[in-house]
């Protein structure tokens, strides 16, 4: 059993290595974009016009032949400031029982089905703030290999979190995400005594992001990761509490919690706290506490990993 708790003091990594990335396209199997969504009571967004009550949407085909299918509860389509204190919860039993394999690698064919909490989609600019109290999240329980959201983002964003964004694939294999961004820039503050977090089997992570990012973390950003059971992802875990990559600078701050924690004790377990795929300057700042964890005899665990 490998099991790491570190308390670090300040340090600042440097980086350049070189993006796994194409054009338009993330280096993580968690990559898939997204599409509408809607307001629930008990919010406020300054144009309502903008966002609608629960959606459902497709964007593709589109190379190498994959279609997403997006449902969740709420769809920001312009650069408005939404304030949440309440829930924008989404929970799904119901999605379609022939999503496509979530398999290893980078890119993938077929049809896959995405539920989430929030999806920003059709501007940039777009500020989301979850206040004390508020709760954003995406489930995913039903059959089939799926793939759950926090907050998916296509274009560049701002999210303040004093509240809980939470990502959870419950009954099969899957890819879960407490913020997911493919887009031109995302700023996350994570406030103290806020939570970010995501669970699946297979695949977790608390923070997937790309270009332009600037993460700041004074709470607890977290990732578990199960057994796969489905496949060619039966018996595998991949966890990340960050998982970041691109052609744009990268600031990462983190002066609370950041943990990745798989806790199969036979599967072979892929933990690390900061996973960054990137050909350009790198920053990570930390006075906090990162904690990796890996129950199992075989797979690692790490605190960074710096990849070409």
């Amino acid at each position: 059993m490998l099991k790491t708790i570190l308390l670090r003091p300040f340090l600042s990594t440097l980086c350049r290595k070189a993006a796994l990335k194409t054009a338009g396209r993330r280096w993580s199997l968690m990559k898939r974009p997204a599409l509408e969504a809607g307001l629930t009571a008990g919010l406020c967004v300054l144009c309502e016009s903008n966002a609608l009550a629960s959606f459902g949407a497709t964007n593709g085909p589109y190379w190498p032949g994959e279609t997403d299918y997006y449902y969740g509860n709420t769809w920001i389509s312009n650069s408005v400031t939404l304030n949440n204190s309440g829930s924008m919860f989404y929970n799904t039993a119901s999605m379609p029982g022939d999503t496509g394999p979530i398999e290893p690698g980078v890119y993938r064919a077929g049809n896959f089905y995405w539920g989430m909490g929030a999806l920003d989609w059709g501007a940039d600019g777009a500020t989301i703030n979850n206040n004390s109290g508020g709760t954003i999240q995406g489930i995913v329980s039903g059959t089939g290999e799926a793939q759950a959201d926090g907050i998916l983002t296509l274009q560049s964003v701002t999210i303040n979190n004093s509240g809980l964004i939470d990502a959870e694939v419950t009954n099969n294999d899957g890819v879960a995400s407490g913020v997911n961004q493919s887009s031109s820039g995302v700023t996350v503050t994570n406030n103290a005594g806020a939570t970010i977090s995501a669970a699946a089997p297979y695949s977790a992570t608390g923070i997937q992001c790309a270009n332009n990012v600037r993460i700041v973390n004074n709470g607890t950003i977290m990732a578990v990761s199960y057994a796969g059971t489905e496949g060619i992802t039966s018996n595998q875990a991949n966890v990340h509490t960050i998982g970041t990559g691109g052609g744009s600078p990268i600031y990462v701050e983190n002066n609370g919690t950041l943990s990745a924690i798989c806790p199969s004790h036979t599967a072979t377990n892929l933990a690390q706290v900061f996973t960054c795929w990137n050909n350009a300057t790198n920053t990570f700042k930390n006075t906090g506490l990162m904690y990796c964890e890996n129950d199992s005899p075989v797979g690692n665990a790490s605190d960074f990993y710096y990849g070409v």
